[in-house]
């Protein structure tokens, strides 16, 4: 078991991601602490038992103000892009499951909100302040993306690809793609994440669609946050898979 992560076809230390997760660690620590005087935690662990412990509605009213903020910010990317998008891209390497075995752990994880999922989405990323699978396909998302100061509030519209600039794969027979709004219905990117089979396990191809003007530097750091967060997440679908094999 274990996974490889490609950037630019480069491949990415895992040291290199772990050392991004512990910054991020910091982060999140230091602004819990801020906005409810929580005590300052040191490892991922430490962070995720943290957020465990704080209210759904009570994580959307600390980030609420960055949320509007990033809002109005996300909107206005995506006006002057007029529908063009930037691509963050992240491929990776996975041993011991099936490419239909990750599809279908994706989805379960994302659409079934239970504790065990709700831990596994808030410790894939330090990042991750709220992920709920909603009615319609839809998905809730608060995180700071692309290793910002603030969060966003997004919802992830799977199986809508109305605005998607990347395209499928025929290679790749096991698809995840959704188009991402804003609270006022404003499309501002969107995912392509799709998988095939090789000798041992199989191939993921992630992208994320942002507006088209976002930085340079902004996209760069959410290709690691991807890596950092499918890390963790496919570690535990595959011994999810392994296990519901036995």
């Amino acid at each position: 078991m274990g996974v490889k992560v490609f950037i630019k076809g480069q491949e990415v230390p895992k040291k290199t991601i772990k050392d991004w997760e512990q910054k991020r660690v910091d982060f999140i620590s230091d602004f819990l602490t801020k906005e409810l005087g929580t005590p300052k935690v040191a490892t991922a662990e430490e962070l995720t038992d943290l957020k465990m412990t704080i209210p759904e509605q009570k994580m959307r009213e600390i980030t609420a103000r960055n949320c509007k903020s990033n809002d109005v910010t996300s909107g206005m990317l995506a006006k002057i892009s007029r529908g063009k998008t930037a691509f963050c891209e992240v491929e990776m390497e996975v041993a011991g499951a099936s490419a239909q075995e990750i599809h279908d752990q994706y989805f379960g994880m994302m659409f079934d909100n239970n504790e065990a999922n709700r831990r596994l989405n808030l410790s894939a990323n330090p990042d991750h302040m709220l992920l709920i699978g909603r009615e319609n396909n839809e998905q809730e998302v608060i995180e700071a993306s692309g290793g910002l100061s603030k969060q966003s509030l997004f919802y992830v519209c799977f199986g809508q690809e109305n605005g998607l600039n990347s395209k499928a794969d025929s290679a790749y027979p096991s698809q995840a793609t959704g188009i991402c709004r804003i609270q006022n219905g404003t499309v501002i990117g969107g995912v392509r994440h799709q998988m095939r089979d090789t000798t041992d396990g199989c191939h993921v191809k992630l992208v994320v669609e942002f507006p088209k003007i976002t930085p340079k530097k902004i996209l760069a750091q959410h290709e690691i946050h991807l890596a950092c967060e499918f890390s963790n997440w496919i570690n535990a679908w595959v011994e999810r898979a392994q296990a519901a094999r036995t």
